[in-house]
């Protein structure tokens, strides 16, 4: 017995690697399998939707005993079948609904079917599958007919339609035409295509797990090389379930990237009535996208993904425009350029817009964990969180935010914990970091740039070499804000009365003035606000809710993250706490700083007078100061007997592999 016992240790602690690499891919292929079997696979049975017009906007009132005839233009190469959704107001309705379904080109007549009003349920859809499949219609107009038969005055039944047409769309009740179109689904086939896409993922993941495991745990890489590799299979998976547009505000982002493109291209910003120009399949090709993704935006994205440009010639739309600096834009366009240059289509092209962007930030948190003379782990986990890579792998400015922060603050804790003699090139890359960040969201994250008062005068030669560094960063980085972003900033803070409406409510809203004549009702209303939305602002920070806080992550998985973040920040009982008190001080007094310009800027311009919160700010916003926050964490009195930062590493990986099956769970 003890001779075998001692060959068992033997063979486990000779293949101990090989023994874990396989118990973690048997883990994460029993997760899997779990995924597969209650979401990814129903939901590959399931038809697949080729038109969305499905608006609850208002609806035809009670019908009566009538025809309606809604004609509209087929977007799609092939249809079989087309649902319609009632409201019957919780009656059992007597009558009848005869459905005619004809492409009016052909002639084709693909349904006719008599419908029972009291078999229609509550708010349901009613589906009308064809007869036979309408394949290359692409463009042929379509008339949907019904008519109302046997109509009893007690009935109350409805059609949802929407108040803006598509083109081509024409609805006639009663022989009179009316200025809706009826709400309908069209779809063709299944989403069968589901499961190769879901093995493929799953077999990169597998590969991913492995290869990750030999890079942290056999050939020991450092944390910023590990960070490198991690952030990008992350963000395969994330570019995957996320398609573009389900990112917060990615529209706008997208048309202001597209923007600063047509200027790398000699087009200009915008033309004469401010509309811009682009391409005819950028503008037509998108139609099918919604903030929200689902397993038909992934069906028509892997059909239409690599078709080639068809229309390249630049038309004159309206388009959105984001007021900041233009330099948050320019990876994001500068990918956009690549692809309009090489004749990609739209969908390459838009993912290559993003790829830049990730391409920034990645870079920046890869030197700001290589130069952080402490707290590595703490930019490691901050950057790979489910919201952080959101952003980073989006047309987002977030994401040039979050890395110059990043690399701004690592440089500051090296210059003033990591070297005894500051050279003339780190001063001047801090400066230029301190005049990019310093009117990023006018000017919300400026308080981040004084971090540099933590740089001790002994690494300098004389004291004052030292002064000139001080007025020379931080006067580039207020003198940066106030050409760039005083002027919007004094706008918003200076509008009073009937001046200062808030967009979404319609109603005046809070200023300034404010302020000062209330000081103790704004300090009640902002204590207020932490107490009802503190947990909000943490949750959303992790990423709890992802796209437009319609995508929810697992909040045992976002407790995860929470534990692997305060892990990160712990110090090593060999390490020196190198922050002393005063530093920490001055570290919390300037995210306070952060954190009241966050909360007055969306005072003053998105909370309606009267309400009893502040509205509109988002976890999100402090995002660059999460490292900051973590390092107040960091202290002498609990600490690690030993580095834990490898299993750390791998534990974000899983985490993160956890998360992306919560959110294709709750996608599909």
């Amino acid at each position: 017995m003890e001779k075998l016992k001692r060959t068992i240790g033997e063979f486990a602690k000779k293949y101990k690697h090989i023994l874990w690499i396989a118990g973690i891919l048997l883990f994460l292929l029993f997760a899997a399998v779990y995924v597969y079997q209650n979401d990814v696979g129903p939901a590959s049975r399931e038809p697949h939707r080729v038109m969305d017009r499905d608006s609850h906007d208002t609806d035809l009132g009670a019908l009566q005993q009538g025809t309606i005839k809604q004609q509209f233009i087929s977007v799609p190469e092939s249809i079989d079948r087309i649902s319609l959704q009632f409201q019957t107001f919780d009656r059992v309705n007597q009558g009848r609904v005869d459905v005619l379904i004809q492409d009016t080109e052909t002639g084709t007549v693909y349904v006719e079917q008599s419908v029972a009003m009291s078999d229609i349920p509550e708010n349901g859809v009613v589906d009308f599958a064809f007869s036979q499949k309408a394949e290359g219609v692409a463009q042929h107009t379509f008339l949907i007919e019904l008519e109302v038969r046997h109509q009893s005055d007690q009935n109350l039944i409805t059609l949802w339609a929407s108040d803006e047409p598509a083109g081509g769309s024409h609805l006639e009740v009663a022989g009179q035409l009316v200025e809706k179109e009826l709400s309908f689904l069209a779809y063709s086939g299944t989403n069968s295509f589901l499961t190769p896409v879901f093995f493929a993922a799953l077999a990169f993941i597998l590969l991913c797990a492995a290869a990750l495991y030999l890079l942290i745990f056999v050939f020991r890489a450092k944390i910023h090389q590990v960070f490198l590799v991690l952030v990008f299979m992350v963000a395969i998976l994330y570019g995957l379930l996320l398609t573009p547009f389900s990112v917060p505000d990615e529209g706008s982002h997208i048309d202001t990237a597209y923007r600063y493109s047509n200027v790398m291209l000699f087009k200009g910003y915008g033309i004469p009535d401010g509309n811009m120009l682009k391409r005819g399949d950028d503008i037509q090709k998108i139609h099918f996208l919604k903030t929200t993704p689902d397993a038909s935006i992934y069906g028509s994205m892997a059909r239409e993904f690599f078709e080639p440009l068809q229309d390249g010639n630049l038309v004159e739309i309206q388009g959105e425009s984001v007021g900041t600096v233009p330099w948050l834009y320019l990876p994001s366009a500068a990918g956009l350029t690549i692809g309009r240059l090489l004749h990609l289509g739209t969908f390459p092209m838009l993912y290559l817009g993003r790829l830049f962007n990730l391409l920034t930030f990645a870079l920046c948190v890869y030197f700001a964990i290589k130069k952080a003379p402490l707290g590595k782990m703490i930019f490691f986990a901050a950057a790979l969180l489910p919201m952080t890579i959101q952003l980073a792998f989006s047309f987002s400015y977030d994401a040039v935010i979050n890395g110059l922060a990043f690399l701004f603050v690592a440089n500051c804790l090296y210059l003033a914990y990591g070297t005894e003699r500051i050279k003339l090139r780190d001063l001047i890359l801090l400066c230029v970091l301190g005049i990019l960040l310093a009117p990023c969201k006018n000017g919300a994250y400026l308080p981040i740039c004084f971090v540099s008062l933590m740089i001790p005068k002994k690494g300098f030669e004389a004291p004052k070499q030292y002064w000139l560094f001080l007025v020379a960063l931080l006067g580039t980085s207020v003198l940066s804000f106030g050409i760039n972003s005083f002027s919007a900033v004094f706008r918003a803070t200076s509008a009073q009365g009937a001046e200062h409406i808030i967009p979404w409510a319609g109603s005046p809203g809070y200023t300034i003035g404010f302020i000062f004549s209330n000081p103790m009702t704004f300090l009640l209303l902002l204590i207020n606000t932490l107490v009802q939305k503190g947990d909000f602002y943490v949750t959303s920070l992790l990423g709890k809710e992802l796209g437009w806080f319609e995508i929810p992550i697992n909040l045992t998985i976002i407790a995860a993250f929470f534990v692997l973040l305060l892990l990160s920040s712990l110090k090593k009982q060999d390490e020196p706490q190198s922050i002393k008190l005063g530093g920490k001080l001055w570290m919390a007094f300037l995210c306070a700083g952060v954190f009241l310009i966050v909360e007055l800027g969306m005072f003053t311009g998105w909370t309606p007078l009267g309400f009893s919160t502040i509205e509109g700010v988002q976890g999100r916003y402090f995002l660059p100061i999460l490292p900051l926050l973590l390092l107040l964490v960091r202290n002498s009195n609990l600490t690690l007997q030993k580095s834990i930062d490898r299993p750390i590493m791998y534990a974000v990986f899983l985490t993160q592999m956890f998360a992306v099956g919560s959110m294709a769970q709750a996608i599909l």
